[in-house]
């Protein structure tokens, strides 16, 4: 995680200096007046938890990525921020496609399993060319999956895409 505020930068090593208390780092962000936030969603999570009784937006935008986002938790960092940008991998595609939203009421809950389903992405040929286009990206990559199968008798920690579900 690294929040940028300029010239200024708040590192992992110094966060986890403090036993990575959020408040702390929830201060620094409102003290330093900060622009742009990286964080994982667990972490927008529990900041947004330590914000919640304060006005929003908090910061211009925050980017969230790096792990799997769910609908309930864009809906509750999206007041936080001006702009929000959703950070996520397709390994089936070899690409990293990414939504930004601006947090006006564009928010919709797609049911097609991705957050974005229409995205520019580059589709790769077998020798790494390939070309732009917007398209729906329904591919469901194993990372979006919380690796709880449905199925007892499936001893694969993923599961097929048959058998699990996101909860």
């Amino acid at each position: 995680m690294l929040l940028l505020l300029g010239v200024v930068r708040v590192r992992v090593d110094q966060w986890l200096a403090h036993g990575e208390d959020y408040s702390f780092l929830a201060k620094v962000i409102e003290e330093e007046g900060v622009d742009l936030v990286f964080l994982l969603p667990t972490e927008a999570a529990q900041l947004v938890d330590h914000w919640s009784p304060r006005p929003f937006p908090i910061v211009k935008q925050m980017i969230v990525g790096a792990m799997p986002v769910t609908v309930k938790l864009v809906s509750r960092i999206m007041p936080s921020c001006k702009i929000l940008t959703i950070l996520y991998a397709s390994t089936e595609l070899q690409v990293i496609s990414y939504n930004t939203i601006i947090c006006a009421d564009q928010f919709q809950d797609f049911d097609s399993g991705v957050f974005c389903p229409e995205e520019w992405f580059k589709v790769l040929d077998n020798v790494g060319k390939g070309q732009d286009r917007k398209d729906r990206d329904l591919s469901r990559p194993k990372v979006i999956y919380t690796g709880q199968t449905i199925d007892d008798d499936d001893d694969d920690d993923y599961g097929d895409e048959g058998k699990t579900k996101m909860r």
